[in-house]
């Protein structure tokens, strides 16, 4: 019975699993903010709103904001300076 529970349990996390992707949203002065959610643009406002890893919701100016992109753990090799 214990092994169809863990099977059970498996099945309703792994979809839910897929959705914590963290982003890099690197604004125009190189400042790399990493959030736990995607980032949302309200275009209304010209606001991105996010949350941030540690669970607070934020928001940023979309002028402010040069790129969004999943997060990468790999450092970059293009900012090393080689």
């Amino acid at each position: 019975m214990k092994p169809i529970l863990a099977l059970v349990a498996a099945l309703f996390l792994l979809p839910a699993s897929g959705c914590m992707s963290r982003y890099d949203i690197v604004t125009n002065n190189n400042v790399r903010v990493l959030s736990k959610s995607k980032p949302r643009l309200d275009k209304a406002t010209g606001v991105y709103h996010y949350t941030d890893v540690k669970g607070n919701k934020a928001t940023i100016a979309a002028i402010r904001v040069r790129e969004i992109a999943p997060y990468n753990r790999k450092p970059d090799s293009s900012s090393s300076g080689y």
